[in-house]
């Protein structure tokens, strides 16, 4: 009789495992639809540790960023996630001998960021949608500097006016979409809301004598559906760099000097609830063009007002933001809000460019 090596019996016990693991076909990929229905929790956030045990078994310990879909959890929470691994055998947090996938696909790092599926919660743990419920995130481009060329590129000197042409105005109701990658949504109130690829999220809405433009964090509004307007990670960009309002009105702020050839009137003031706001003011042939920067109750970011002197409801609307501003009390405050800092001034570095 043989006596069966070590080697050998290495190879038989690998031969059995890999025909029992073969004996679970890998499951499908799922698609986006089918892990949104079948989710009861989506975030996104950053991984703030990854272990393993001495099997498939991995456990994730996630810091909430963002909540796509569940009411359990909170924005900056901490979560706990039961992932699988790759089946097979380990030793020292190494494996030795795979036996073929059937766990998660994309296992993160620690301090990677991730948007995850989750479709159920056990002892604890919530446990991602098989294969592909764990996705690796990357945040998206969101230049303040080309949303401010855009948003003053919709504008033209017509007979002395500052105002929209036919074509721009046509593409604000939706031909954009096409013409700049842009998801086009319906917000409250009559906005209109776009999220170009690589800018920055804008609301517009247009009014009888005056359009008006937002731009604020946070970017998203209410969603019932995932397919809506919901640009969560540049929500976060804008978390991380809070100095891109201010790029984005330095922008604004040297293109409608440059238009009107003086600098604008300024004013830092604060609403009756002690909310400071910065506002500038412009005469632009027959228009009026008023910039703020703000600090609300739950949002911040920039408003751009342009008034036609030439309507009744124009000139109404001037009025009442030149009532509003001259009714508020000065603020000695040094930002509006972080990030944005002392009020604009063009420097020389911006007037060479």
């Amino acid at each position: 009789m043989i006596k069966p090596t070590h080697q050998t019996v290495i190879i038989l016990i690998f031969s059995f495992l890999l025909s029992c693991g073969n004996l679970i076909a890998d499951k499908a990929p799922m698609s986006k639809e089918e892990m949104e229905k079948d989710s009861i929790l989506i975030v996104s956030g950053e991984t703030l540790s990854v272990s393993r045990d001495q099997g498939a078994s991995i456990r994730i310990l996630l810091k909430v960023k963002k909540v796509l879909k569940g009411k359990d959890v909170m924005l900056g929470e901490t979560i706990k996630i039961a992932a699988v691994g790759q089946r097979g055998f380990f030793r020292g947090g190494k494996q030795i001998v795979p036996i073929g996938p059937g766990g998660h696909d994309n296992i993160p790092k620690k301090g990677d960021r991730v948007l995850i599926y989750l479709e159920k919660k056990y002892a604890g743990h919530y446990e991602p949608c098989l294969p592909n419920g764990i996705n690796h995130w990357k945040l998206p481009a969101c230049d303040p500097v080309p949303t401010a060329r855009w948003l003053t590129s919709l504008y033209t000197l017509q007979k002395g006016k500052l105002a929209f042409d036919a074509e721009n105005t046509n593409r604000l109701n939706g031909q954009i979409s096409l013409a700049a990658k842009a998801k086009v949504s319906l917000g409250d109130d009559g906005y209109i809301i776009i999220d170009q690829e690589g800018f920055m999220p804008v609301s517009y809405k247009q009014s009888a004598g005056y359009e008006t433009f937002y731009i604020t964090t946070p970017l998203t509004i209410g969603s019932r559906i995932l397919d809506d307007y919901v640009p969560y990670d540049k929500d976060i960009v804008v978390e991380e760099d809070p100095s891109m309002f201010r790029k984005l009105g330095e922008a604004l702020h040297d293109h409608f000097t440059g238009l009107a050839t003086k600098k604008p009137i300024h004013h830092r003031v604060e609403d009756i609830f002690s909310y400071p706001s910065d506002h500038y003011i412009w005469e632009v042939g027959a228009s009026t063009v008023f910039l703020k920067a703000y600090q609300g109750n739950d949002s911040h970011g920039l408003m751009l007002r342009v008034c036609s002197k030439a309507t009744e409801l124009g000139r109404a609307e001037i009025a009442r933001q030149r009532y509003v501003i001259s009714e508020a009390k000065s603020s000695a405050k040094k930002e509006v809000f972080p990030g944005w800092g002392e009020p604009l001034e063009i420097t020389k570095d911006r007037q060479a460019k």
